[in-house]
């Protein structure tokens, strides 16, 4: 991981420390074996039940609208895990059984000691004082059922937080001018062959890092104006989210 860029206000500082841990408690199940496995199981190739589960919540669409929505994703590795998996099962159905198997996880590995009721109830109250535009996958993964216990609530939820960021980060990297090939390069250089992309930088190293620096104050700051509805309960919050990662990922 890269060193983040110094904060620009108390609510970008807390955005910042907040990214780890919603990205980690939300997203955990994407690189859990689980997911994976249900996929097999489902006759999916490879990882493809990731972009059919994860896109599937938009429906039934096209290659370069998962494409789109995906942001940060080579294009040749979504359309061909997108064009593989059709006709497996209805995307809505595939985005279904996703949002069971992130459930399942977070029964199995959402520790007992944290307040995940509280956590859930804060994160909603961010949420409803968030925008859909410009967050399709954000948009429609908050459009899935609803977990039915505080573990999965707090999945679920923080999962949303996870995919609003994507794509808060995603237009400021368009803004400073960095390509997303090049921002994957840079700030997650052990996922680009994963992304789908080549290791050749678009553009210069150092210009890249200078402008992805300032995209990430611009997402700090965009994400910190949401969390900004909560208040005296900021600082609670990101402490809450920031003991449950590590009750959570860095258990004995």
């Amino acid at each position: 991981m890269k060193p983040r860029p110094a904060g620009t206000g108390r609510l970008a500082e807390m955005a910042a420390r907040s990214e780890r841990p919603i990205s980690r408690l939300g997203g955990g199940f994407m690189g859990d074996p689980s997911l994976l496995a249900a996929g097999a199981n489902l006759g999916y190739e490879s990882n493809d039940f990731y972009y059919a589960g994860r896109v599937g919540v938009m429906g039934e669409v096209s290659s370069p609208v998962a494409i789109a929505a995906l942001v940060f994703f080579a294009p040749t590795r979504v359309e061909l895990a997108w064009e593989r998996s059709t006709g497996l099962q209805h995307r809505r159905e595939a985005a279904l059984l996703y949002t069971t198997c992130a459930s399942e996880w977070a029964e199995q590995n959402f520790v007992a000691d944290i307040d995940w009721q509280r956590i859930a109830d804060e994160a909603d109250r961010v949420i409803e004082a968030i925008s859909y535009a410009g967050a399709p996958l954000y948009a429609g993964w908050m459009s899935m059922p609803d977990g039915e216990t505080p573990n999965t609530r707090a999945q679920h939820r923080l999962n949303g937080l996870r995919e609003y960021r994507m794509a808060v980060h995603g237009a400021a990297i368009s803004v400073v001018g960095v390509s997303v090939g090049d921002a994957v390069r840079h700030a997650a250089p052990q996922h680009v062959g994963l992304f789908g992309w080549s290791p050749d930088f678009d553009d210069d190293p150092e210009t890249v890092a200078t402008r992805w620096q300032e995209a990430e104050r611009i997402t700090d700051r965009m994400m910190g104006a949401a969390l900004s509805v909560l208040g005296d309960d900021l600082d609670d919050f990101v402490e809450r989210c920031e003991l449950a990662e590590a009750a959570v990922f860095r258990r004995p």
